[in-house]
């Protein structure tokens, strides 16, 4: 029988790996790499007022709205003529794409093991918290290190200068790193919650067997005297 204690813990570590699968699979399938904005002032373009845009890329293609008048104007635009680079370029996508991949593996594993853990108990150490620090290890390092070569994979993709080639650098506002990078950064903290509440559950059963041991152990001379 599983006890209320167990479940109050290992369930909710299963479902935060529930959320860390679902940002993985959207980094993972996103587009939305990096955002670009971009003004047009009256002396670039000879318009009478100003004109906003926004653009988002990912690592092969991209797209340029323009809010100008009524009715946006959408240009999509790709990278496939950019040259340089071509094997850091497609060793980082690999590697990003690689870690993202393996990522969203070991927060399947990590979330099968919490509710196994919250449902059941498990007999093998594998299966339980010391399987759910290994699970969370590797799924927060691949996390990590996808932070780490998300930069390099998106100033790599020649996605900037086919932008550049078709904006004036001096109407750019900024470039920011869109959701993708955010939702990376969400599921490295979602692994740092589970293994805190496996840590927790760890902590409070162990305490719990001491005191335990403690009170069925044979009592000492000085305990006798008393």
């Amino acid at each position: 029988m599983v006890s209320a204690r167990k479940k109050a813990y290992f369930l909710p570590a299963g479902f935060v790996s529930i959320g860390t699968i679902v940002m993985l699979g959207i980094s993972l399938g996103s587009t939305n790499w990096v955002s670009v904005t971009v003004t047009y002032h009256p002396n670039n373009t000879g318009d009478a007022t100003e004109s906003h845009a926004t653009s988002y890329y990912g690592m092969f293609s991209g797209k340029y709205i323009v809010n100008r008048g009524l009715s946006p104007v959408e240009t999509s635009f790709q990278g496939q003529r950019i040259k340089d680079n071509v094997s850091i370029r497609f060793a980082a996508v690999v590697n990003l794409m690689l870690f993202l991949i393996v990522g969203v593996l070991f927060a399947a594993i990590k979330c099968l093991f919490a509710f196994i853990n919250g449902l059941t108990n498990p007999y093998h150490n594998i299966q339980g918290p010391r399987g759910l620090y290994i699970w969370n290890s590797v799924c927060g390092g691949c996390c990590l290190l996808a932070l780490i070569i998300f930069p390099l994979a998106a100033q790599t993709s020649g996605m900037t200068e086919v932008f550049l080639d078709l904006i004036p650098e001096e109407s750019i506002s900024g470039f920011t790193y869109g959701t993708p990078y955010w939702l990376l950064l969400g599921a490295l903290l979602s692994c740092a919650v589970s293994m805190a509440i496996t840590y927790a559950y760890h902590n409070v059963n162990l305490e719990d067997r001491k005191a335990a041991t403690k009170a069925t152990s044979p009592a000492t001379n000085t305990e006798v005297l008393m």
